[in-house]
């Protein structure tokens, strides 16, 4: 019986593989560059069946890819992104879809497609911060 990873060319396979690897979100011309990939179409395609694989999600507010954390398990998946660093963890969001789809069903307006997206600053990003002090009587 195969796998979906069996179902992959060997571009797909090498996409997927940097993409896991890669400590942050990638675009698809970071991914060409540092695979030496000649064309960006093949990219767009290997990305394209990867997202049809759900072996990568696509991060909408950065026009970038990452390696899904569960592949094998259908799941609704949102994200937290720091703006500094980059990092970026995957997180289900099971209830808010539902709640989206429930308002969204109210209105007659049918889903084409959602995503989560939480952008701010991680802990580590977010300790480095030099807070000013707190003079007393200065506001």
């Amino acid at each position: 019986m195969n796998t979906r990873i069996e179902l992959l060319n060997a571009t797909e396979r090498r996409v997927i593989r940097h993409l896991k690897r890669a400590p942050r979100l990638l675009t698809a011309y970071q991914i060409q560059s540092a695979l030496g990939i000649r064309y960006p179409n093949t990219v767009y395609r290997a990305l394209q069946r990867l997202l049809e694989f759900r072996f990568v999600h696509r991060i909408e507010t950065r026009n970038a890819f990452i390696a899904c954390d569960d592949p094998e398990e259908s799941h609704h998946p949102g994200f937290v992104i720091c703006s500094d660093c980059g990092l970026v963890e995957e997180f289900d969001v099971e209830n808010i879809s539902l709640l989206l789809r429930a308002e969204a069903a109210k209105r007659t307006f049918l889903i084409e497609k959602s995503a989560v997206e939480i952008i701010g600053r991680c802990q580590r990003c977010n300790s480095t911060v030099v807070k000013k002090p707190i003079h007393a009587g200065v506001r």
